[in-house]
């Protein structure tokens, strides 16, 4: 199975659950595991508190998963490798996602360009469906969530997986919020913002 966050009992993934999505693409291509078992997604195997995938999350936006291979410690090397070749497209999987699906990534920086840990937080977004209707959509955090950039180089990244318009907000203490927006198409996009202080001169 792929464990996708949040796995501590009663906490509320954001919404859209992007990591489920993800995950449930990466267990189709995993397919039938060795056992004889298909790969499928779960939030949790038991309640297990302080899992290292859901501070990640919470805290920076990560992408992180726990992957349970088709064997619990088999002693045939055969076994062994078999376990390990079925969970590889796993892997392989979500380095594809994240280098070829639609997200939105770039640098916040100061007026001086130096870097800033800003929080960056998509607001919404207006999907194009398969019908050609344009779908409003709120992106929604229900456990105080704030995803920042980078500290040493101002860098963020946002995976959204579907083309569409964007909506973002950038904000830091101290600093004049921006709200920006842009279209996305079916790769990365890149977006670069830089605040000033709040009491700059306009």
């Amino acid at each position: 199975m792929i464990i996708s966050p949040y796995t501590i009992e009663n906490k509320r993934s954001p919404r859209p659950d992007i990591p489920w999505r993800i995950a449930e693409k990466l267990a189709k291509e995993a397919g039938t595991q060795p056992n004889k078992k298909a790969m499928v997604v779960r939030s949790n195997m038991y309640p297990v508190d302080g899992t290292d995938q859901d501070w990640l999350y919470h805290e920076h936006g990560t992408l992180a998963y726990i992957v349970e291979g088709s064997h619990h410690n088999p002693r045939r090397r055969t076994v062994r490798e078999a376990s390990i070749e079925g969970v590889r497209p796993i892997f392989k999987g979500l380095l594809e996602v994240l280098a070829t699906s639609p997200l939105i990534y770039g640098n916040v920086t100061g007026p001086e360009g130096g870097p800033l840990e800003a929080v960056v937080r998509i607001k919404g977004a207006r999907i194009a469906t398969r019908e050609g209707v344009d779908e409003e959509r709120e992106f929604v955090f229900f456990e105080g969530e704030r995803w920042t950039s980078r500290p040493r180089d101002g860098r963020y990244q946002r995976i959204v997986l579907e083309p569409g318009e964007y909506s973002l907000h950038y904000s830091k203490d101290g600093y004049k919020s921006e709200l920006r927006t842009l279209k996305v198409g079916a790769g990365p996009v890149e977006l670069n913002v830089e605040l000033h202080p709040e009491n700059e001169e306009e």
